[in-house]
C-alpha cells in the first residue's frame, strides 16, 4: 500500500488578505483538532515564519514546527481565494498553504512528513487539482488516493 498523507483539515478557497490572516485561520482549524490553544499555534507559526519563509515556490507554502503541546501529527491545508505575498523567493504569490505540526519528540518523523508533503507539492497535476477543488473532501481525497502521483520520500 503506498504511503499517503492524511490531511486533518482542508479549507478550500480561504478568504484572507495577508499571510497573518492565513496563519490565524489555519491555527484556528488546528486548535479544534489538536486541542491546543489557537493563540499558541498562531504564535508558533508566526515565529517559524520569521525565522525562515515557509514558501517553497510555485505558489506553495509549507509551514511547520514541533511542539510538546500536541500528541500526534497534524496536517492542515488551504487553498486561497486570492493569492497573497508570502516572502516568495520566486516572487510568485502563494495560493496553496499547508501546515505540519508534530510532537516535540518526533524529530525524524517530522522531517519525513515534511519531505513527503514538499515532494507532493512539486507535482503540478496535484497542485492543479487542489486549486480546482471546491470542498474539503475532494482536497483530502487527493492525498488519501494519490493515483500514482506520489513518489516515495
Amino acid at each position: 500500500m503506498p504511503y499517503t498523507i492524511q490531511i486533518d483539515t482542508a479549507v478550500p478557497q480561504l478568504k484572507a488578505g495577508n499571510k497573518e490572516q492565513v496563519l490565524r485561520a489555519l491555527a484556528q482549524k488546528a486548535s479544534f483538532v489538536t486541542g491546543c490553544s489557537e493563540d499558541l499555534l498562531f504564535a508558533r507559526l508566526c515565529e517559524q515564519e520569521q525565522q525562515s519563509s515557509s514558501e517553497i515556490g510555485d505558489g506553495v507554502a509549507v509551514a511547520h514546527f514541533k511542539t510538546p503541546a500536541v500528541s500526534g501529527r497534524y496536517v492542515g491545508l488551504a487553498t486561497l481565494k486570492n493569492p497573497i505575498k508570502f516572502s516568495a523567493a520566486d516572487e510568485q504569490d502563494v495560493d496553496l498553504v499547508c501546515i505540519l505540526i508534530s510532537p516535540e519528540d518526533h524529530g525524524g518523523l517530522h522531517l519525513r512528513g515534511l519531505s513527503r508533503i514538499s515532494r507532493a507539492f512539486k507535482n503540478e497535476d496535484l497542485c492543479y487539482k487542489l486549486r480546482d477543488a471546491k470542498d474539503e473532501e475532494t482536497m483530502q481525497s487527493l492525498f488519501e488516493n494519490p493515483d500514482g502521483w506520489l513518489l516515495a520520500a
